[in-house]
């Protein structure tokens, strides 16, 4: 199973958590918000996978530090 790291954009704190662990999510939802000095950011889905949340709500994070991942089932070849 390959996966996608899901990295903060910038250093803050966890305001929202939109999904819980093991939900299902597609591409572009946007998974966590973020705020820092008064601004508010959305961290979106790398791709369509199943998400795991790494930290939890009200956390302060560091840019660059994992907060989440995306797991991608592999696809068999059908013929």
């Amino acid at each position: 199973m390959a996966h996608y790291k899901i990295e903060s954009p910038m250093f803050g704190s966890i305001a929202q958590i939109n999904c819980e662990a093991g939900d299902t999510v597609e591409e572009g939802d946007v998974l966590f918000m973020m705020e820092a000095m008064k601004f508010q950011y959305h961290v979106e889905s790398p791709a369509d996978g199943i998400f795991y949340p790494l930290v939890p709500l009200g956390a302060v994070v560091s840019e660059g530090q994992m907060i989440g991942k995306v797991e991608v089932p592999k696809q068999e070849n059908k013929k």
